[in-house]
């Protein structure tokens, strides 16, 4: 075996992959985050010659980077990759054909893992079958690291642990700024998104076993808005998203939180603020034709193939270039309300409704790619440095609940990802 590494990138002459280099190389310069690290991948070539492109983008040689050559489909050479580090970086999509085969091998070598993961039955499936074993080995593996769920999940969380009295519900809402250009993704997160349509049933069969005991109804549910639907508070059109990642993450950390710590759950809905009402029903229309087409095999390839016919040129064979990432930004708002008292018992109601109000402002830059970079390098450091305030002995966890008590909102907040109360 080789040299032992705190962090190896892995996957990282992909497109994200080279991302999260760049990301990795400008925190090593800095002398008070001490960590070692490397990339890997299954070509020596093109590892190196993602070294020497993510050296002239940062100003600086990091050519003797430590390169560590591994096969996906070796599973000798996985074993290996794991056994050479403590936190791996998974890089590697789709995450439904790829991505259990790494977390396995970081299992069986008791290895930390953290992913950008946004295929939801795939995070559930693994919460569902590898967080006993990884208790065994008291080891975390926490997907999902990536824009997905780090901003909506942590930020419920952060907004949960600073409200000053009892948080009953939070509303969620994306807004998207291209400026004019067209935001484009690539064809890896493409082929995820088809994955997650093509399986809703999957998701649904998996609530039971996810949620086993039920959480007591709330005496003041959350606003019951229309699909669409125009906001005051968000000054536009809006759409609720059924089934995203956002939503399944937030999800699973109110339950762990209910049930592990006797903490009162947090409500949650998730919407996109559309740019008018033409956009709403673009968006709608777009939605129900690629989930209708994913359903079957022969409509499913069609989908992949014709995918810029399918998205009007978001997604292409061609990766979008750094100024079109970079002309884009996000801005997730956190609506908060609650009571400004606490009761002494997560069981009992408050008498009156919420009578407390507070808005939360999560802003970024380039959301699909640098930003997930950034955030999914916070969440292997957030293991390497602040491992003692993860949830004790190891297990599958939500961001939300493994980053609870740690400080990855200040660093996200020191890395360009703003959050602050408003």
């Amino acid at each position: 075996m080789g040299e032992k590494y705190d962090l190896i990138v892995f996957g990282a002459t992909g497109y994200t992959g080279k991302y999260v280099v760049e990301e990795v190389a400008k925190l090593h310069q800095y002398p008070s985050i001490p960590f070692s690290w490397a990339i890997a991948g299954r070509s020596e070539a093109k590892l190196k010659k993602v070294l020497k492109e993510v050296s002239k983008i940062i100003g600086s040689d990091i050519t003797k980077t430590g390169i560590v050559v591994a096969e996906l489909n070796n599973l000798t050479s996985m074993f290996q990759l794991a056994a050479q580090c403590c936190v791996l970086i998974n890089c590697v999509g789709p995450y439904s054909m790829h991505g259990e085969r790494v977390m396995q091998s970081c299992l069986l070598e008791g290895t930390d893992y953290v992913d950008i993961n946004a295929e939801i039955q795939c995070m559930e499936r693994m919460r569902i079958q590898y967080h006993g074993e990884a208790q065994e080995k008291q080891c975390y593996i926490i997907s999902s690291c990536g824009t997905s769920s780090i901003l909506t999940d942590c930020g419920v969380t952060h907004l949960q642990r600073t409200f000053k009295g009892d948080l009953n519900s939070v509303e969620a809402y994306y807004e998207w700024n291209t400026k004019g250009q067209t935001s484009r993704i690539n064809q890896g997160s493409w082929h995820s998104a088809i994955i997650t349509l093509a399986n809703p049933l999957v998701h649904i069969g998996q609530q039971s076993k996810l949620f086993p005991i039920p959480v007591p109804k709330p005496k003041y549910s959350i606003m019951s808005r229309w699909p669409i639907h125009y906001s005051d508070k968000m000054g536009g059109w809006c759409v609720r998203m059924p089934a995203t990642p956002e939503i399944s993450s937030v999800k699973r950390s109110q339950y762990h939180f209910h049930n592990e710590e006797s903490q009162r759950p947090v409500q949650f809905n998730f919407y996109y603020k559309a740019s008018s009402l033409l956009n709403v029903f673009s968006i709608l229309y777009s939605l129900i034709v690629c989930f209708m087409f994913a359903q079957f095999r022969f409509s499913r390839n069609f989908l992949a193939k014709m995918a810029e016919f399918f998205t009007n040129g978001i997604v292409s064979d061609k990766n979008p270039t750094r100024e079109e990432n970079e002309s884009s930004d996000l801005r997730l708002t956190l609506l908060a309300e609650g009571w400004d008292t606490k009761q002494t018992s997560v069981d009992k109601e408050h008498p009156e409704p919420p009578n407390k109000k507070q808005k939360f402002v999560v802003t970024l830059k380039d959301p699909i790619f640098g930003s997930t970079a950034v955030m999914v390098v916070q969440a292997a450091l957030s293991i390497l440095l602040e491992r003692h305030k993860l949830p004790s002995g190891g297990g599958v966890f939500t961001p939300g609940v493994a980053f609870a008590n740690t400080t990855i909102i200040d660093r996200l907040n020191s890395r360009g990802i703003t959050f602050k109360s408003v």
